[in-house]
């Protein structure tokens, strides 16, 4: 996106004046400082880098006004959106006149923490969903031999699907408030109306809720390298670091966790000299999600084994990126806007924002 695609030269005035006097905010001029507060990474850089597109003064409060009034706005949307959806007909019915869709979608979970003013470190909750499709035979190539030029093991690449179409939604607050958030966004998508959809978080008890609660007709799928961080940990704890005994200890657990045999991964698990209650709380992990474990059997239903699209896309392109700089806290309501425009931003909805 362009500077000159983002001002359109709109200046037509306000109702109010923001900034400095004498200086009225086109819609333009609004759609710039936003997007300039989101992707510089700082509401000191947008000020910069609006005098250099608009080559006059504003100050970084305006800025934050105007970030603040649309993140309220779309914000507001969202909150409405959710509450909408949850007073439709029960979860897992197909209304009169819809239809089950071929194709396959998916929902990545997962959390994230960021800084606030007088509160401390909170979690973000993030939820991504996304559409499955099938890698071309190039694309497969592509992929083994770059993993391959890495060293890394090939059963850790038989994942031949990808992610497309991806969309986002975040809150910062507690489970029971993001449900209907992740709801919204997954009726958005249409995901209930697929035929195969997929669940994927790294095993944690509330992303177990949401799964149990609003998506127990998806596929659950722990994801494969969180379980492998698991086995990693586990290998370092009861081996010298680094040791080979270690490295061949957690070889022969990942290729049997792959195999889908998580029995015989918590009975190697019970034979290890550790603490016995971590010892019991790592083997009871694996046995909670043994089947959102079979990795070798999704792979090949052509479902995805990872949740890199809510990891990196979400936590680390979306949080972590504008709102987890070093130095930075917010408070509760600027954080939860410019969450707001940044996920919107990233699913591709950024025209939206600005269509009213």
């Amino acid at each position: 996106i362009t500077t000159v695609q983002l001002v359109r030269l709109d200046f037509s005035p306000l109702d109010e004046r923001l900034g400095v006097a004498g200086v009225r905010w086109s819609k333009g001029l609004q759609r710039l400082g936003v997007w300039l507060a989101m992707r510089t990474g700082s509401y000191q850089s947008a000020v910069e880098g609006m005098r250099e597109s608009i080559g006059g003064e504003v100050s970084k409060t305006s800025v934050w006004r105007v970030v603040q009034a649309q993140g309220e706005q779309v914000q507001q949307r969202l909150a409405s959106e959710a509450v909408g959806q949850s007073q439709l007909p029960p979860r897992g019915q197909v209304v009169v006149g819809e239809h089950k869709q071929a194709g396959k979608m998916g929902l990545g979970v997962d959390g994230v923490y960021i800084q606030l003013i007088e509160e401390g470190w909170k979690e973000v909750k993030i939820g991504a969903a996304f559409e499955i499709v099938a890698l071309s035979e190039r694309e497969k190539q592509s992929r083994l031999s770059q993993k391959e030029r890495l060293g890394v093991d090939i059963a850790e690449v038989r994942e031949m699907v990808k992610a497309t179409a991806i969309s986002y939604c975040a809150l910062l607050g507690s489970v029971e408030e993001f449900e209907p958030y992740l709801w919204a966004e997954a009726c958005r998508r249409q995901l209930p109306l697929c035929w195969d959809t997929v669940l994927i978080g790294d095993g944690a008890e509330w992303i177990d809720g949401l799964y149990q609660r609003c998506f127990y007709d998806s596929v659950r799928i722990v994801d494969w390298y969180h379980a492998c961080e698991h086995l990693a940990g586990l290998a370092r704890q009861s081996f010298a670091e680094a040791s080979q005994k270690g490295q061949q200890w957690l070889a022969k657990r990942k290729d049997q966790l792959w195999q889908g045999d998580v029995a015989a991964v918590v009975c190697a698990i019970g034979q290890l000299d550790l603490n016995p209650a971590d010892r019991n709380r790592e083997a009871n992990y694996f046995s909670k999600h043994a089947r959102a474990m079979t990795y070798l059997e999704f792979c090949e239903l052509g479902l995805p084994v990872g949740s890199g699209v809510v990891e990196g896309g979400g936590c680390k392109g979306i949080v972590e990126g504008r709102l987890k700089r070093v130095g930075m806290r917010w408070s509760r309501s600027g954080a939860q806007h410019m969450l707001a425009l940044c996920c919107e931003y990233g699913s591709g909805r950024w025209e939206q924002i600005w269509a009213v």
